[in-house]
């Protein structure tokens, strides 16, 4: 469904018919499961983990491991440790930063086997992640699109402000966007949250309180309907349905990278 400048319909049905439902499901799909995935495993990996550094070791964080304790303890007092090695004299000009990369050499060490001993547990979550998303799709999404569609040209009002009558312009994009991903992720979380909460509920799952909890957090379902919604864009402008600003063509590829 696109717009028509007077109500909601599919203009330029000859092409419209070529659209259909599962060939956009099947490519945004394709484009987006692999960016999902790599998503969710890098904010697990910043707030369950803190493999990034510019964000702060939560006090309340529980220990699974040696390496893990000792990893957490290095990250936590990073800046001290940093700062003592600077604040010695040193005999030649390359102690110093051959201190500062042995520091940094130990802490990849031990977050490489930190991130071994969850690897097996972050695939069943991603697994269950993936089937209940395609659930979704398949058939939730699917039942309400018309509703959605309608709505999002309704509410953006871009029937009245692209100029053409086929596709929604660059100048219309910024509020077409706003709607969409606002009933995107209603939707989202509609469809996804009660699944979810059930298949990770379940005991053989082997799953830890704090991955279940991580599962929840609205963080993950907004970094899904980002690059869902991106990829839904790219594919509406590459079937000529949707003009982007070039700064968005930018976002795009950076996102593709």
């Amino acid at each position: 469904v696109l717009k028509a400048d007077r109500g909601v319909g599919c203009v330029a049905a000859g092409r419209c018919e070529r659209v259909s439902f599962i060939d956009a499901l099947s490519n945004v799909r394709q484009i987006s499961r692999e960016r999902i995935q790599r998503r969710i495993l890098q904010r697990f990996f910043n707030d369950e983990i803190f493999t990034d550094p510019r964000r702060s070791v939560r006090v309340d964080a529980r220990v699974f491991g040696p390496d893990e304790a000792v990893y957490i303890a290095m990250r936590r007092h990073n800046d001290a440790m940093l700062a003592t090695i600077d604040g010695f004299t040193y005999s030649d000009g390359t102690t110093r930063r051959e201190a500062v990369e042995r520091l940094r050499a130990i802490q990849q060490d031990l977050l490489k086997g930190v991130l071994g001993g969850r690897s097996a547990e972050l695939e069943r979550l991603l697994s269950i992640f993936a089937d209940v998303l395609l659930v979704f799709l398949r058939r939730d999404l699917r039942s309400e699109l018309s509703d959605v569609a309608s709505r999002v040209i309704r509410e953006s009002g871009v029937a009245r402000t692209s100029a053409a009558t086929y596709k929604i312009d660059a100048l219309s994009f910024r509020p077409f966007r706003r709607v969409f991903e606002r009933l995107f992720l209603e939707r989202l979380l509609a469809g996804l949250s009660g699944s979810l909460e059930r298949r990770l509920a379940d005991p053989e799952t082997g799953l830890r309180a704090e991955t279940i909890r991580f599962a929840g957090d609205p963080g993950v379902y907004a970094e899904v309907c980002a690059v869902l919604c991106n990829g839904t864009y790219e594919y509406l402008h590459g079937e000529g349905f949707l003009d982007l600003p070039s700064s968005w063509k930018r976002h795009l590829l950076t996102d593709r990278a």
